[in-house]
């Protein structure tokens, strides 16, 4: 069977659709490896996530007055 430039376009999109759908999750899954490893290493270094997830040091806190 002869190949005509349509199917070759076709064949070439869905190469392309597939390599960029890897790529992207390839991406997330890097993202989200090494968000795991700075909570780690931020937890491993004494700092705590606050109430809006920013990272404090518990001994920087300055209890309120009453």
């Amino acid at each position: 069977m002869v190949k005509t430039a349509t199917d070759i376009a076709t064949e070439e999109k869905k190469f392309i659709k597939e390599a960029s759908n890897i790529l992207i999750s390839l991406g997330y899954s890097i993202i989200n490896y090494t968000s795991g490893d700075i909570e780690r290493v931020m937890i491993a270094k004494g700092y705590k996530k606050g109430y809006n997830g920013t990272w404090i040091m518990p001994e920087d806190i300055i209890p309120d007055e009453q």
